[in-house]
């Protein structure tokens, strides 16, 4: 889980989903725009459309806020939300690493 300042008040996040740029990827979508603090924000949206049961929901917003953490310090100053894809709940997490990786190098967010 992300400090306090790091997540996406419920309030913003209507609002970031309505006017914000959107990217996809095989696994996510994310949408972002920017803020005007010194640090980025994120949530991360797991339907149940991607997963009936709570505790796989959970499982898989745990690992991707993982893969995050691991890859905090590429972002820049924005907000980020990203939502979860049926894929997603399908692969390995070493998979999804490498994804999010080559996302991240091919869209320089």
């Amino acid at each position: 889980m992300f400090s306090r300042k790091n997540r996406i008040p419920r309030e913003k996040l209507e609002e970031i989903i309505k006017q914000s740029k959107s990217l996809g990827s095989v696994f996510f979508n994310v949408k972002f725009q920017e803020n005007n603090l010194d640090f980025p924000r994120f949530s991360v949206i797991v339907s149940k459309k991607v997963c009936k049961s709570s505790v796989g929901r959970h499982l898989l917003k745990r690992r991707f806020l993982s893969i995050i953490r691991d890859q905090f310090k590429s972002f820049v100053q924005k907000d980020y939300v990203f939502f979860l894809k049926k894929e997603a709940n399908k692969e390995n997490f070493k998979d999804l690493k490498t994804s999010f990786k080559r996302f991240l190098e091919q869209n320089s967010l």
